[in-house]
Parts: structure tokens; C-alpha cells; sequence
């Protein structure tokens, strides 16, 4: 067996294993209180009692169990001395994770029944089926063996997505049943658990020199990013953008054009891509699941498809994918690696050495002509120069001492003003170019955040939906007096040690009536503080603590009113949820002629009902 998860680091690693969608067996975990050397039930208990069907881990409450209740959904987490069982991520959605709260009197026996009788239950409703009808909301699923079910579309992928982009009419997948279908009704289904990692969906899918239709996202010095797959970008150095040499990607491009590019390398960090020598011939629309729809293309029209079979060959055919982490688009132009760079620097080396040598070539041969015609020049001018030569000095002098007086103040005024105009010229030309680099970066932080924004939303959306149907589901399994029992009963482990659970023993409490609206309803004070109080009065032991002042609840403000009673005998207290607060919480309950606690209601100071 594996040592007992205590630190934080080695939890997170176990709440990775738990969401992991590509878990295909159940881990069982036996939870142990901090000051328990071993389990209440010994681990090789379970791990005989599971039989190779699930995998067997020890946590030990404090750093470890904190660190799973933040990472892992409400209601997943593990506490005090209990056992769970985490079904394999694709299957969350259906019947929840089995919680067994364990004591120092249960029977390991009966422990390991229950862990073989959960294993036995293990909900499965994973199915095949063929796409009949896509639209951009949603998409029909025919199952194998009859009957359809509805595709929400944040339920086909987790990129943001339509539907159709996703899927197609005949398009064969796998579904993960969320509801089934009744009555000539269609069910709803999930494809989140089977969506593939879109990096490997990349290198088998399509291999280095595949032309692929993509997206740009944003233009970096170093070349442009563009997005090949949803949640996958490549980068086009800026020497793979042209055969000529091009100083920066926006001379060529715009973000939002659609540019067919090659592969070049899919097994690195960096998926690198060229425009170099695609040509205008077809280029291939990637698909983000297989056999789907292009993502960047038009939806496919919708079909009438007939019944299927599990042996129909549209269902045989399909092999079954797994799902990682979704990559999340960073910028490829960050992660150039040193060898990238020093191959872009070759390359910008050759080619200014075959433009310098074209250069040089032409420089020469422009000299030679340039030298001839000169030298018959010069000797056309000397002759001519010898004859103009008196005559034209003398009219020059005469001219020059005409206009030498006015005409050289003017100019040397003139000089100035062309000096200080040219400084003028050199400062706006310096402004004009640092405003355009500030609207650059400004305009690519605008679009970064605005797609940052929208996938945040489509999270959030998909999260809430997840979250009311895991509320609605954990409802109808578990009633809600049942659930609250738990949470007292856990707040009262967590408070006590083992000394005191044995002065203060667990009492089970009676959930009055109105007990669970007046908790959802309360503000100001959390939920854990109210579970802690109760557990107190549970167990006995607030009349012990003087905070919460517990004294009999009176049918008015003063203590000359009487202690409520009810019908059956039982005799009302109240008890202090806060102190030296405006409108301080109070915890109402009764004390039952058994000893027993029975909680009514939370509410504020001045409230001195209970029913």
C-alpha cells in the first residue's frame, strides 16, 4: 500500500488523479483523523474488499483535506475518519461519489460490504451513437440500440464552440448519457469526457507538411501566431512568412485573416508552421474531434440517417478517445527557444550575404559605365569651360557683388529656418512613430483581453450548469435534514479531540421544520460558524462555553417572562451565533424530554419565535 497523503503538494497531485478524464478505475480513499497512527478501517481491507476493481489511497485530515476541498467540486471532498469513492471522471454526472462516515464502533465487515456493494453499483452510461441534426446550440444524438438524445452546446465542447462546428450529420462519437430517454422523449448527453487533447488530435491527425487552413490571432516581431486547432496556436517566424524578406507580420498580415500554412514541426514546444511554398492549391480545415466538421468552416447540412446497432460499422469503426487537460492558448512567441532564434538568425544572414553580393555586382558594373561617360564629359567641358571662361568670370563678379549685399542676410536667415523646420520634422516623425507602437500594443492587449474575457464566461457558464445539476441530483439522492446532520456531525469531529468526544458525546439532532429555510436564508454570518454552534449544543458541551451565552428563550425580552414550552414537553433555548454585533444571530432549538436536541430555526436578536 502507498504511504498516507499529508502534505499539500502530494493532495493536489491526488486531486489531478481525481479529475483526471482519462481515469478508467475508481479510487477508494479511507480518510484518518490527524491524531490516528492508523485508519479506523485498515486500507488492505478495502483494497481486498475492491478486488482490483478501484485503487486504494489514505489521507490524513489537515493540509491534505483542506487542499481537496479547494481543488476539487463542492461536495467532493473527504474529512474526518470516512470512506469515499471517486468514479472516473466521465462518470461525476451520474449518482454522485458514495461518502461512508466511519466510528470507532463500525464493524470493518460491514465497511468492506459497502465498499463491494458501491463497486458493484458503479453507474456506467456511456453509449454509442451517430449525429442525426446539428445546429449552433445544440445537436441530436441517434443512440446505438434506439432512442436520441440532446447535446447542449456547452456540452459538446469546452472550447466555446457551436454545436456544428463540432459535430456533423453521420458523424459517429461517443456520449456520456447524463439522462436517459422516456416515453418517446430525448435525453441529454455530454461529450466533454471524450474530447481529445488537442495537441495530440494535431500530431495524429495531421502530420509535419499537412497545409492546414488557420486563423491569426496576433502578430508578434518574431513572427504570427495563429490558431491551428480551438486552444491550440502555432507560430509562422517572421522568415517563414514570404521568400523575401519581411520586417514585421503586419506588413503581410491582419489579425482575424484566414491563411492556409504548412506544417513544419508538431513534436515540440512550439508548434511552428511556414507560408513558404504553400501556393494556392487546397488546403486541409482541421477538426476538433474526428471525422467532425471543419472548425473554421461552414456547418455540414443535416441528413436523415436511419437506426443504428451496436454492430451498425459507423459504431465499430469509431475508436475511442481519451480526454487531457485542455491547453490553454499562451503565446508560441514567448516560448522561442534558443535554437529557433539562432536559426532565424541564419537564415537572416544568408540571405542579406546573396543580397549584398547582388548588390556589390551591380555597384561595379554602374561604376565602369559611369567612369566612361565621365571622362567624355570632362573632356567636353574643358573645351567649352576655356572658351566661357573669361567672359563668365567677369559677369559672375558683376552679379556677385550686385546681390552678395541683400541676398546673403536672406540666406543666412533661411538656413536657420530650414535647420529649425527639420528638427520640427524629426521630433513629430519620433511621436508620429511612438503613438502608432502605443496603438499597436494597446489594440493587441484589447483583443487579448476581450478573448481572455469570453472564455471566461463560457467556463463560468458551463460551470454553473454543472453546478445546478450536481445540486439537483445530490437533492434527490440525499435529503437536505440528512445532509445538514452531516455537515454538524463533521464540524463536531473537526472541533473535538478524542478526550473530549468522550466527555461531549455525538447526540444525533432532529431538523425541525424550519430549520433549513432559516439557514438559507440568514446572512451575515457563515455556514461553518452555525454548523460549530450546533455541533456545541449537539454534544452538550455550549453550556460549557461561556461565548454563546445560552440561556432559556422567553417569550419576550426581560427575565421576568417565561421559558417557552411546547406541547410534548420540550423546553426552548437559544444560543449566541454572534456577540457585541448590530442585530446579533441567535440559534433557537429545543431540548426534548429525552435529552435530545432538536434545532429550529436561526435568526436575529429580536426574533423570539420557534415552532
Amino acid at each position: 500500500m502507498e504511504d498516507p497523503i499529508r502534505s499539500r503538494a502530494a493532495a493536489a497531485g491526488l486531486a489531478e488523479e481525481v479529475l483526471d478524464h482519462a481515469r478508467s478505475v475508481p479510487l477508494l480513499v479511507v480518510c484518518m483523523a490527524a491524531d490516528r497512527e492508523t485508519p479506523l478501517i485498515p486500507p488492505d481491507l478495502l483494497d481486498r474488499a475492491a478486488d482490483g476493481a478501484a485503487l486504494v489511497r489514505t489521507v490524513v485530515t489537515g493540509e491534505a483535506t483542506w487542499e481537496l476541498k479547494h481543488r476539487l467540486p463542492a461536495g467532493l471532498d473527504v474529512y474526518g475518519d470516512a470512506v469515499r469513492i471517486w468514479w472516473p471522471a466521465p462518470e461525476a454526472g451520474s449518482g454522485g461519489h458514495p461518502l461512508l462516515l466511519l466510528d470507532a464502533d463500525r464493524d470493518p465487515a460491514l465497511v468492506a460490504e459497502w465498499v463491494r456493494a458501491a463497486l458493484d453499483r458503479r453507474p456506467r452510461q456511456e453509449r454509442a451513437a451517430v449525429v442525426a441534426t446539428a445546429d449552433e446550440n445544440a445537436a441530436t444524438l441517434r443512440l446505438a440500440g434506439g432512442g436520441t438524445v440532446i447535446v447542449a452546446r456547452e456540452e459538446s465542447n469546452t472550447h466555446g464552440l457551436a454545436a456544428d462546428r463540432v459535430l456533423r450529420p453521420g458523424q459517429p462519437v461517443r456520449v456520456l448519457v447524463l439522462k436517459e430517454p422516456a416515453q418517446g422523449l430525448p435525453g441529454q448527453g455530454s461529450l466533454l469526457p471524450f474530447e481529445p487533447d488537442v495537441r495530440r488530435r494535431l500530431s495524429e491527425g495531421y502530420p509535419a507538411g499537412t497545409v492546414l487552413r488557420c486563423r491569426v490571432w496576433r502578430l508578434h516581431r518574431l513572427g504570427a501566431v495563429v490558431d491551428v486547432l480551438p486552444g491550440l496556436t502555432g507560430l509562422v517566424p517572421v522568415s517563414e512568412l514570404a521568400d523575401e524578406w519581411v520586417g514585421h507580420p503586419d506588413k503581410r498580415l491582419a489579425v482575424g485573416d484566414l491563411v492556409d500554412a504548412r506544417l513544419l514541426d508538431t513534436d515540440g514546444q512550439t508548434v511552428r508552421l511556414t507560408l513558404r511554398g504553400v501556393g494556392a492549391g487546397p488546403a486541409v480545415a482541421a477538426a476538433l474531434l474526428p471525422d467532425g466538421p471543419p472548425w473554421l468552416a461552414p456547418p455540414t447540412p443535416a441528413v436523415e440517417l436511419p437506426d443504428l446497432a451496436e454492430s451498425d460499422p459507423a459504431v465499430l469503426a469509431w475508436e475511442r478517445t481519451g480526454r487531457a487537460a485542455t491547453v490553454s492558448p499562451g503565446d508560441p512567441a514567448e516560448e522561442f527557444t534558443e535554437l529557433d532564434r539562432l536559426e532565424d538568425a541564419v537564415r537572416r544572414a544568408a540571405y542579406m550575404h546573396r543580397r549584398t553580393e547582388d548588390l556589390l555586382g551591380d555597384t561595379e558594373r554602374r561604376l565602369v559605365k559611369l567612369r566612361a561617360q565621365a571622362a567624355e564629359l570632362r573632356h567636353e567641358l574643358e573645351v567649352d569651360l576655356i572658351e566661357l571662361h573669361d567672359r563668365a568670370l567677369r559677369s559672375v563678379e558683376q552679379e556677385y557683388e550686385r546681390v552678395s549685399g541683400s541676398s546673403q542676410q536672406a540666406l543666412d536667415a533661411a538656413r536657420v529656418e530650414i535647420h529649425r523646420l527639420r528638427g520640427m520634422l524629426a521630433d513629430a516623425v519620433r511621436e508620429q512613430d511612438r503613438l502608432a507602437e502605443q496603438a499597436r500594443s494597446a489594440g493587441e492587449d484589447a483583443r487579448r483581453s476581450a478573448e481572455a474575457l469570453r472564455r471566461a464566461n463560457v467556463e463560468a457558464k458551463r460551470q454553473r450548469t454543472r453546478a445546478r445539476r450536481l445540486d439537483a441530483e445530490l437533492a434527490a439522492l440525499v435529503p437536505e435534514s440528512d445532509r445538514l446532520r452531516a455537515a454538524i456531525r463533521s464540524s463536531w469531529l473537526r472541533q473535538t479531540s478524542k478526550a473530549d468526544r468522550a466527555r461531549y458525546p455525538w447526540r444525533e439532532p432532529v431538523i425541525g421544520p424550519d430549520f433549513a429555510a432559516s439557514l438559507d436564508n440568514l446572512e451575515g454570518v457563515s455556514r461553518e460558524r452555525v454548523m460549530q454552534v450546533c455541533a456545541e449544543v449537539v454534544s452538550g458541551r455550549a453550556a460549557d462555553r461561556s461565548g454563546l451565552q445560552v440561556h432559556a428563550l422567553r417569550s419576550a425580552d426581560g427575565g421576568g417572562s417565561a421559558q417557552r414550552t411546547r406541547h410534548d414537553g420540550a423546553r426552548a433555548y437559544r444560543a449566541s451565533l454572534q456577540v457585541r454585533t448590530a442585530a446579533a444571530r441567535r440559534l433557537h432549538y429545543w431540548v426534548l424530554p429525552d435529552g435530545r436536541i432538536e434545532l429550529a430555526k436561526v435568526g436575529y436578536h429580536d426574533d423570539f419565535t420557534i415552532r
